[in-house]
């Protein structure tokens, strides 16, 4: 189990459901295909990740998803 403070996002090259079954149900937020991932995908993620924890944009400096 990942820890609850932690956000994990799984991409890999090889995927498929059975492994992105298991990656969810040991924490990861989100699952994403390497075959497919391009940024927006990956920023999506992160966004997403962030307003499930109740972060805000603001409070992590340098950065802009």
């Amino acid at each position: 189990m990942v820890a609850e403070s932690i956000c994990t996002l799984m991409i890999t090259a090889y995927g498929d459901i059975d492994l992105a079954v298991e990656a969810m149900r040991l924490g990861a937020a989100d699952f994403i295909q390497k075959t497919r991932v391009n940024i927006q995908e990956i920023r999506k993620s992160i966004r997403n990740v962030l307003e499930k924890a109740g972060l805000e944009r603001k409070q992590i400096k340098g950065y802009s998803f």
